[in-house]
């Protein structure tokens, strides 16, 4: 690479290496160079030594660049000119013959045949020249996925497909060949062709989302298409879908990878890695160790290594043992980025390949990377620790050659070899911050070493691991330590701590002479206190001797009296409970008499309520009957004439109907002049059809009175007292037609009478019982509504069945509605009798009546009879 060499080694494997001024570093195999300089990742091109340690690794001191160490693992870059659009590889293929095909972000397709490069463009027939995707399919054609459709390439021509000849959209993102022989194209839905025709999926037919990046089809047959929004899973007749409600990380899926063990891999846009065992979703994240949540492609390895490549560098997940339960649940990630050899980190979606010679391809926005895997090793072993010195009140120490007036006092027996820290460390009570430094090696990747301590005695603890290479501690109390120190590095396993244990020494006041001193002075100063405490207790005891002698005979004296009192007034306390006793007895009576009082006041009130209704309701009962008597004759009358009446009218407009057409037919028009002027005036036949109408009027209105009239003679029955059967269907009739003018066409009453025989009753109370709850339903609906009234016949008698669909009642009304003068109407519109009667009647009629309502719903009341009444059949 330069004719000025300033250095030469000759490496374990017999290769020469030649540093030059200039030109890099070349390496002699004994037929080939290869050269290495600043573009394959050399810190500097003026190498000026060379040196090869126990591990293989080369060490290149450069001028002005530092270090490069060299493991033989190094990622491989190929790029033309910085910033060329050769240099943007969206998609790479190995082809059956070995052949390398490349596709470049406006460049074409580029084939490497491991000699010369050879290039296709639209010059040479593509349809564009920005490459998203390149397959070769069964019989050897390859196809070409671009922004703007799809070229099949045979060897010698190229045939153009599009959305004319059927693709769904012309921007294709990937290419598959199933193991059916049909070619998948993923663009805006999802296309496939089978060698004739064109057959497109979208949203409409079942697809989660037009937006299709990528196609995989599993060792089952069955087709994944990621998308913008989830994976769908199609299996030749049906999706499945699978978004972040069933457990993706994220819905935008970029990549897809089925791995050795038939784990599925979906790499997200934002939300990291997600892999599926056929049963669970596991996520892999910044979290757990990637690079960025940022997944552009996932490749494996021959040795089942998983590959990542990221927004933000390159991840390696090593698998467990077993193939579902055990793999990947505490998961090994190593990160590779520029301190690995990457020249750039901004990797392309889906471009990745492992080709037939174990290496694995990544295209960049920044070049074409290789990594020969033939050649690559995980690091297995821990890096190597030491503890280097130990700085006291944050000043370097020299302990070799500590001197007796130096500031920090300090005991040790000795100094440990090629390095400074002190072998069995004791210090003041006031030299209490100590600063640890410490290294470790890891030749593979030293800049991925990290740290974890912990202080036994202070904390038990490990720290969250850190790549500086020391730990502070300030303000140790005194006491034992054991200082603990542990290193971690590319093989991702932690080295054995190394272990360091000292003393600090406490103050004279804390020592145990001093505490001895302490407990002494003490139990001096306690003893001397119990002394003057039991002297002074002695004189206290005599003079409480002296008084409580004294407070003795006082004692006895106010004993006797104490005694005579309390004898005067046990004997005023039996007197007092005598009288109690009397009073108590007195008030129990007068409360009995009271609450008969009371109840024999509410039976009179009720029995006078009652009475007034009842007689109310039979002087209603004679007038009503007298007024339907006197009606009925004249009603009866005009209903016999008006029908003979309409009959003559009818045949005198028939005769003259007649006489028109005589007159018409005789041609007679000039001789009747007067009669047809007449005619015109009277307006005939209006006169004719108003004549009509008038006498239907008549006669229904002749034939509405009748019924009110039946109506009046049913309600008003003055046999009440008489128990006989009854029709119950004529006194809900006739309860229906009284009210008439209140239910008019505002309420629909639907009548679902049961088909049964009279039921022995009393009518005129029954027909009571049924006016009064359907007025009440009336009441209850404002506006218009429906009341149904149905009869069911039973085995144990018969059920009447009032329902409205009104206001309803709330539960407090209900408990009451059956109580005497209970009402919820304002005063002087009801007594609140009608209920409490009507459940008199029904209880007389040996039956039961119920309701059932809801604020709101309406209200439903059930009158349950016998069909017989007992003593009256």
């Amino acid at each position: 690479s330069n004719n000025y060499v300033l250095s030469i080694l000759e490496d374990s494997n017999n290769n020469l290496w030649f540093g030059t001024g200039g030109g890099g570093v070349s390496m002699y195999n004994g037929e080939t160079f290869t050269h290495f300089t600043e573009k394959e990742g050399l810190s500097n091109n003026f190498v000026w030594s060379i040196l090869e340690d126990s591990h293989g690794n080369l060490w290149f001191g450069t001028y002005g660049g530092g270090v490069s160490k060299y493991n033989g693992e190094s990622f491989n870059h190929f790029a033309e000119s910085e910033g060329s659009d050769e240099n943007l590889v969206w998609s790479i293929l190995e082809d059956s013959q070995e052949n390398l095909w490349l596709g470049t972000w406006n460049v074409g397709v580029i084939r490497f045949n491991g000699e010369s490069l050879t290039y296709f463009t639209e010059k040479e027939g593509l349809i564009n020249n920005d490459i998203r995707s390149i397959l070769e399919d069964s019989h050897g054609n390859f196809w070409f996925g671009t922004a703007e459709g799809v070229s099949m390439y045979n060897g010698q021509t190229f045939t153009h497909f599009t959305d004319k000849e059927g693709l769904c959209s012309n921007d294709v993102w990937d290419i598959l060949e199933d193991s059916q022989g049909n070619i998948w194209f993923a663009a805006d839905g999802v296309s496939m062709y089978n060698g004739e025709t064109f057959t497109n999926f979208t949203e409409k037919e079942g697809l989660s989302d037009n937006g299709v990046w990528t196609i995989l089809e599993d060792s089952h047959g069955n087709l994944w298409f990621g998308t913008m929004n989830g994976v769908s899973m199609y299996n030749g007749e049906t999706f499945t879908h699978f978004t972040e409600k069933e457990g993706l990380s994220n819905n935008d899926v970029r990549s897809i990878l089925e791995d050795s063990r038939g784990n599925l891999w979906f790499g997200t846009r934002g939300g990291g890695l997600t892999m599926y065992n056929g049963k669970t979703l596991r996520h892999f994240t910044e979290k757990e160790g990637l690079s960025n949540n940022y997944v552009w492609s996932i490749v494996e390895d021959n040795s089942s290594n998983i590959w990542i490549s990221t927004e933000k560098g390159l991840n390696l997940i090593e698998p467990g043992p077993d193939s579902v339960n055990v793999a990947y649940n505490n998961p090994v990630i190593h990160s590779y980025s520029l301190q690995d050899g990457l020249k750039g980190m901004d990797f392309l979606l889906n471009s990745v390949l492992l080709d037939s010679k174990n290496r694995i391809w990544w295209g960049s926005s920044k070049s074409l990377i290789m990594l020969d895997m033939n050649n690559f090793s995980i690091p297995v072993e821990p890096p190597a620790l030491q503890l280097n010195r130990i700085e006291i009140n944050e000043q370097f120490v020299d302990y070799r050659h500590l001197k007796d007036n130096d500031s920090v006092k300090v005991n040790f027996i000795g100094v440990a070899k090629f390095y400074n820290y002190p072998l069995d460390l004791e210090l003041p009570y006031n030299n209490n911050h100590l600063t640890f430094h410490f290294s470790a090696i890891d030749w593979s990747a030293p800049h991925k070493i990290k740290y974890s301590y912990k202080m036994e005695g202070l904390n038990s603890n490990w720290s969250l691991p850190t790549s500086e290479a020391k730990a502070d501690y300030r303000g140790l109390p005194y006491g034992t330590y054991t200082f603990k120190v542990r290193a971690i590095g590319e093989a991702q396993k932690w080295s054995e701590p190394f272990i360091y244990t000292f003393n600090i020494n406490p103050p004279w006041w804390h020592t145990l002479w001093a505490r001895m001193g302490y407990a002494i002075t003490a139990l001096l100063i306690i003893i001397g206190i119990v002394r003057w405490r039991t002297a002074k207790l002695k004189h206290h005891q005599k003079v409480l001797k002296i008084e409580i002698a004294d407070a003795t005979h006082e004692i006895r004296a106010q004993k006797v009296e104490v005694e005579t009192q309390r004898d005067e007034i046990e004997a005023q306390k039996e007197e007092i409970e005598t009288q109690r006793d009397e009073v108590v007895s007195t008030n129990e009576i007068l409360e009995k008499q009271k609450h008969e009082l009371e109840f024999i006041l509410e039976n009179l009130k009720l029995a006078q309520s009652q009475l007034v209704q009842s007689e109310k309701m039979a002087s209603v009962g004679v007038l009503t009957a007298g007024i339907a008597h006197e009606l009925n004759n004249p009603i009866n009358f005009v209903s016999n004439n008006v029908n003979p009446l309409l009959r003559d009218v009818n045949d005198i407009f028939t005769v003259i109907k007649k006489y028109d057409e005589i007159i018409k037919s005789k041609k007679l028009e000039g001789a009747f002049g007067e009669v047809n002027e007449l005619k015109g005036e009277m307006d005939f036949p209006f006169l004719v059809k108003e004549i009509i109408k008038l006498l239907k009027g008549i006669e229904d209105g002749a034939n509405r009175s009748s019924q009110i009239v039946k109506g009046l003679r049913s309600y008003s029955r003055l046999d009440e007292e008489k128990c006989q059967l009854y029709d119950i269907h004529d006194g809900i009739d006739s309860a229906l037609i009284l009210l008439h003018n209140k239910i008019k066409d505002r309420i629909n009453v639907r009548k679902e009478y049961g088909d049964f025989e009279a039921i022995e009753c009393f009518p005129g109370k029954l027909n009571q019982v049924i006016m009064n709850i359907l007025t009440n339903s009336i009441q209850a609906i404002d506006g218009k509504g429906e009341i149904i009234i149905q009869t069911i016949s039973s085995s144990k008698g018969i059920k009447i069945i009032i329902k409205d669909n009104g206001k309803g009642m709330t539960p407090e009304v209900k408990k009451h509605i059956f109580d005497p003068f209970y009402t919820t109407k304002d005063v002087g519109e009801g007594t609140g009798l009608g209920l409490s009667i009507s459940y008199g009647i029904i209880e007389q009629h040996k039956g039961d009546i119920d309701v059932f309502s809801e604020p709101g719903k309406g209200a439903e009341f059930i009158i349950s009879l016998p069909r017989t009444q007992p003593n009256h059949s």
